[in-house]
């Protein structure tokens, strides 16, 4: 798989609304990449698959360490872009 090669790394950024939240972007092979950690990919369809586009995650603050480590996890790096 290509994305063992290509570095992948999802932005984070601190969000305005609401106050204190929490955003992750991810490009489409990051979110491919999440999706086939958590064994999601295998139960889409061909279609869902090539519709699949890049994706926005927003988290309040106490739930960003869990997805962070589900980031890691999936072998995803995250940088802060505040």
């Amino acid at each position: 798989m290509y994305f063992d090669i290509i570095p992948l790394m999802v932005e984070k950024f601190i969000g305005i609304l609401p106050p204190g939240s929490i955003w992750y972007k991810l490009t489409r092979e990051e979110t491919i990449a999440l999706l086939q950690h958590e064994g999601t990919w295998e139960d889409m369809t061909k279609e869902q698959r090539n519709n699949l586009d890049s994706s926005e995650i927003q988290l309040t603050k106490g739930k960003a360490l869990e997805m962070e480590q589900k980031l890691k996890d999936a072998g995803l790096k995250i940088i802060t872009l505040y």
